[in-house]
């Protein structure tokens, strides 16, 4: 797990797919990590795939290098699990420490976070499944159930 930890550090973008009316969606997102490997999210509560976790928690991602080249290293993860939106105050003040020890040049306070969350709300996605991939590791690939 600690591969997986560490491939995470320098990664912000998550692609997450929701299940929206029986067909697939997916969003792009910022996103920060736990010691667990839990992935949180901020996001708008009207948007598509925030209203389509509200009725189904499943969702699959990837992060991966963006550095890639095509003949480069290959490197990142793939995942399936659970998302929750995150009402608890205590638990979003959790969800935003998250954040801020990720992204520590925001500008936004917590006081800021409380607000937004009016309008947006942390999502916390608890992986079931992950996968890991490195091209230039022996053997490629490792995969995890949590």
């Amino acid at each position: 797990m600690d591969l997986i930890k560490n491939f995470l550090k320098d990664k912000y973008l998550l692609s997450i797919s929701v299940i929206e009316n029986n067909k697939p969606w997916s969003a792009t997102v910022n996103f920060a990590e736990d010691e667990k490997v839990n992935l949180y999210f901020l996001s708008s509560k009207i948007t598509r795939h925030s209203v389509a976790l509200e009725s189904s928690p499943f969702v699959s991602g990837t992060i991966y290098s963006h550095e890639s080249e095509p003949e480069g290293k290959k490197e990142g993860i793939q995942f399936s699990g659970e998302a929750a939106r995150i009402s608890n105050p205590i638990e979003i003040t959790k969800a935003y420490k998250i954040f801020r020890a990720k992204y520590p040049k925001t500008k936004l306070t917590l006081e800021d976070m409380l607000q937004i969350a009016i309008k947006s709300s942390f999502y916390k996605i608890t992986i079931k499944y992950i996968k890991y991939f490195n091209s230039e590791m022996d053997p490629k690939i490792l995969e995890f159930n949590l």
